[in-house]
């Protein structure tokens, strides 16, 4: 009908009329039309045109925020067009934001707007979700990408994706040969590791629903050549292509994006690429990143803002560490599964073929998985954690300052590890083992972060030797400025000097620091809970710490010294049976026979 065009109707096209579902509007073609009849002495009726022809094709409701959403498909003189329209919107007032779309009639919006919601009773009724990975449907959970990965039908034509993360699937061959192809690529303990820590992140999501796990952030740093952003974009190919935002994003980002980007992913493994590029308290990012916890804020009107948080896997690369820009804490340490110089590719052209084969070939691993779980893995996911965690437990030492946190971390790449081989994956679990082992050692000497911080006031000390007299047989008197001195292997220092030292070395807590220290055995506490004290130099009260030294600081300040009694240390203050020994992660003879069929 043309626009805003009327026609008379006999009596047989008025009946023929009535039967529409949305009677007195009808539908043509091209346009929605009102069929009124008029009371007289004769049969008179018309048919008046209101709009272009519009249907409402989805009712899609918020997830989260629960409001609701009308996608409007219509026929205009340009073609099909498309529009969502909310239905807080369906009222006289502003209805008419429609025009812009399509040719109204604007005396007859009532009629408009009571089409428009009998047509939204009859279209499918769809939950519109931006979280991804793991949710609950009443009882039962699901994992979900760009869709539903279930063999529940109605679960999975409940919901609609409208999130912004790129997590189709692509594949260019049949799925063994994508398999073979694939396999022939991880040629390395790194290319292994890689498949591993992206697909850890859909293991992560659930597990951390049940036991009180960190979620998993693995930082490589070294030099440009070893790999480290195919290893990222190998990973991250698990769940979608790979070398494009949000799911491959960059550190530059401001704090908070992170957080956004992270925010209600349940399972989908983040990479983060060149941390270097972004300047920011790493302490604070890297405890939030593990807790998975923005923290609390407020919004213009004093309200408590809703929290983001996440159960994932994020991946980061850099040239320089990422525990080096922080306050070098134990727990910093253990939250940041960080590696250095680890080889993934094998040269140059093994680079290239990896990269060129995850950009045409994606997002089919992390829905392999997914299916193996869902399948009849998931009422073992559990057990098979617990199992791997005792293993793991049981290849570190007892005295591993930060076992209990780490083997968690250990025991879910190790689950992942072994999931992949089940799926297909050509995953070495000796490799995946090694990598974890090399961290493990790493991570063992990180923290013997007493040793480093007194190797660096020795540095500084040795460094300016005019600061630090030898007062072994001379009087405290007229010293004048100096930072401190030495006398009787014990090195006084001055307190402003020694908490510089600390704060340059990343020590952000100097009474942590001198816990550390004492426990080492290089201070000593001077009273039940001080270990400064004070003393006159040159006829001024100043707060110094004393430090006892070692014969290798003796021997570097090359001053006149008296017999040496060397101090308790880390080292000689422990006892043989409770010094770390430096255990490789090994499997048992029996172990090694068989694949840990769970």
């Amino acid at each position: 009908m043309r626009v805003f065009s009327k026609e008379k109707l006999s009596e047989d096209e008025y009946n023929s009329l009535k039967a529409s579902p949305f009677f007195p509007v009808v539908l043509d073609d091209t346009s929605l039309s009102l069929v009124l009849e008029f009371k007289a002495n004769k049969f008179l009726a018309k048919k008046i045109w209101i709009s272009e022809l519009v249907a409402v094709t989805k009712v899609l409701k918020a997830e989260r925020s629960g409001e609701i959403t009308l996608e409007l498909t219509g026929t205009t003189r340009y073609g099909q067009e498309t529009v969502m329209f909310p239905m807080a919107d369906l009222n006289k007032r502003d209805i008419v934001k429609l025009k812009k779309y399509f040719d109204l009639n604007e005396k007859y919006l009532d009629e408009i707007i009571a089409y428009i919601s009998q047509s939204a009773e009859l279209a499918p009724h769809l939950i519109l979700y931006e979280s991804v990975g793991w949710f609950q449907n009443g009882e039962e959970h699901y994992f979900r990408t760009n869709k539903v990965i279930t063999n529940n039908t109605d679960v999975v034509q409940a919901y609609e994706y409208g999130g912004d993360l790129n997590l189709e699937n692509k594949i260019s061959e049949a799925e063994n040969q994508y398999l073979d192809r694939l396999n022939s690529l991880l040629a390395t303990e790194g290319a292994m590791f890689a498949v591993v820590a992206g697909l850890s992140s859909a293991l992560v999501g659930v597990l951390r629903q049940f036991e009180d796990i960190d979620n998993i952030l693995i930082h490589l740093y070294g030099d440009s050549s070893k790999g480290k952003s195919t290893f990222l974009k190998l990973a991250l190919s698990c769940w979608g292509k790979p070398n494009e935002a949000p799911l491959f994003s960059e550190w530059n980002s401001t704090v908070n994006a992170i957080y956004a980007l992270l925010a209600d992913n349940k399972g989908i493994a983040i990479g983060l690429d060149e941390a270097s590029s972004i300047k920011c308290d790493y302490s604070t990012l890297i405890y939030i990143l593990a807790h998975g916890r923005d923290k609390a804020k407020c919004n213009k009107d004093s309200s408590l803002r809703e929290l983001q948080e996440w159960s994932t896997t994020i991946i980061s690369t850099a040239e320089e560490s990422l525990i080096a820009k922080t306050a070098k804490n134990n727990g910093i340490r253990a939250r940041c599964f960080e590696l250095f110089g680890l080889s993934v590719t094998l040269n140059a052209e093994h680079a290239e073929e990896i990269n060129s084969y995850i950009v045409d070939n994606y997002g089919v691993l992390g829905e392999k998985l997914i299916w193996y779980i869902e399948n009849g893995r998931g009422k073992y996911l559990l057990t098979d954690y617990k199992r791997c965690l005792k293993l793991v437990r049981g290849m570190i030492n007892n005295n591993h300052p930060l076992k209990d946190r780490v083997s968690k971390t250990y025991a879910v790449l190790l689950q992942t590890a072994f999931y992949a081989r089940r799926i297909g994956v050509a995953i070495n679990i000796r490799s995946i083992l090694n990598v974890i082992n090399t961290r493990d050692l790493s991570l063992v000497e990180e923290t013997k972060s007493a040793d480093s911080l007194y190797n660096a006031i020795g540095a500084y000390v040795i460094s300016n030797k005019n600061k630090f007299p030898d007062t072994s047989y001379s009087s405290l008197k007229d010293l004048g400025s100096v930072e401190g001195y030495i006398r009787n292997n014990v090195l006084v220092i001055i307190a402003p000097v020694f908490e510089k030292i600390a704060r340059e070395n990343r020590f952000s807590d100097t009474r942590m620091a001198c816990k550390w220290l004492c426990q080492a055995g290089y201070l000593e506490k001077r009273y039940e809970d001080r270990y400064a004290s004070q003393i006159t130099i040159d006829k001024v009260q100043t707060k110094v710490y004393e430090l006892n030294i070692n014969d290798s600081f003796q021997d570097s300040y090359s001053a006149p010294t008296p017999k040496i009694i060397k101090p308790t240390s880390l080292e000689s203050s422990t006892s043989s049976e409770n010094t770390p020994n430096k255990k490789k992660l090994e499997f048992s003879p029996e172990e090694k026979e068989q694949d840990f069929n769970f």
